[in-house]
């Protein structure tokens, strides 16, 4: 009985690595993702909470130079938020690029690990034939021979 041999087999092993180096790429992007919802979700924290401060002062008790910078502040703290959320929204961007590109390489590799399985079901049914040929003729020619 000859060895089954899978004639892609290398290109099924490089497709397979592809797909791992996409699920790490993918891994770091879902970290990455993470970060920048935890850092943008902060930044609003520490925002809202200075736009609360700043409401909560009465503004009859402080001096107009003061009420500038207070509300720089909050000014300042409000860019950060929008730059946060734009990294974050970034983020996604990329995330979803790389489920993509990960579903595409899985994917390939399966349509390969398919045909594989299906040549294999073929080798055998070959091979059951070829034995199941080579056992009719030698009962074929031991029944002939004891006539």
């Amino acid at each position: 009985m000859k060895r089954f041999t899978y004639r892609l087999e290398k290109l099924l092993n490089i497709r397979a690595s592809q797909e791992l180096e996409q699920a790490r790429t993918l891994g770091v992007a879902l970290r990455l993702e993470k970060t920048e919802r935890v850092r943008s979700e902060e930044i609003k924290a520490r925002c809202d909470t200075a736009r609360r401060q700043v409401q909560d002062v009465p503004a009859r008790s402080l001096l107009a130079g003061t009420l500038v910078h207070l509300g720089k502040t909050v000014g300042q703290f409000s860019e950060r938020a929008e730059a946060a959320e734009a990294s974050h929204r970034d983020a996604c961007l990329q995330l979803g690029t790389e489920r993509d590109r990960y579903a595409e390489a899985r994917k390939d590799r399966r349509v390969l690990e398919r045909l594989k399985e299906r040549r294999h079901d073929e080798w055998v049914g070959e091979n059951s034939r070829t034995e199941q040929a080579a056992m009719d003729e030698i009962a074929a020619r031991t029944s002939g021979g004891e006539k």
